[in-house]
């Protein structure tokens, strides 16, 4: 795959880009809601606390 290295390289560095300005719009949406927890039905937001939010989730699962 050496041809394709330039094309994959722009596709990581723009995929990237993409990436960092989702996580700042979602962070900017919800900034309004920062200290005041939630609720979910699924233990599965761990990264996603910690990578937009500073509250611990309080889930509800078996």
């Amino acid at each position: 795959m050496p041809q394709s290295r330039a094309k994959l390289d722009a596709n990581l560095k723009d995929f990237e880009a993409q990436l960092a300005s989702t996580e700042t719009q979602v962070g900017n949406e919800l900034a309004p809601l920062k200290g005041k927890g939630y609720f979910v039905f699924h233990d599965a937001y761990g990264y996603f606390e910690k990578t937009v939010w500073t509250d611990t989730a309080w889930s509800f699962y078996r």
